[in-house]
């Protein structure tokens, strides 16, 4: 073998090392994600949260940060902006649903059959 095969074989080594265990964490992780965000749809709790702030995140996309009380702990989530949502404004209260068991990752704010966010008036 000459020396570029070389080179060229052990790249293809580290791709194969790195990308093979990568690729099962991301489908492991994403069935993980999904069965509990099924498990909201069945088991969660809903409730009240506020619009604090909205803002410019990546991509210049608009995001709207809530938050919402459970166990005695404040905590927030995060919506990106659509038309479809409906006229939302910072202080709207709307309908959150929330896995009691992790209620600061498994959250979402509620939605009518429109796609217009559910809020509290």
């Amino acid at each position: 073998m000459d020396k570029y095969s070389n080179v060229s074989l052990r790249k293809y080594l580290i791709i194969i090392i790195i990308g093979i265990p990568l690729l099962l964490y991301m489908i492991v992780f994403n069935n993980k994600q999904g069965d509990l965000f099924e498990k909201l749809d069945k088991e969660g709790v809903i409730d009240t949260a506020v619009v604090v702030r909205d803002f410019v995140g990546a991509k210049g996309r608009q995001y709207f940060e809530y938050q919402f009380r459970a166990d005695n702990k404040v905590y927030s989530g995060f919506l990106k902006y659509s038309p479809s949502y409906g006229d939302l404004h910072v202080n709207d209260s709307v309908l959150i649903k929330y896995l009691e068991s992790d209620p600061d990752d498994i959250n979402r704010v509620l939605q009518h059959k429109d796609k217009k966010v559910v809020k509290i008036y």
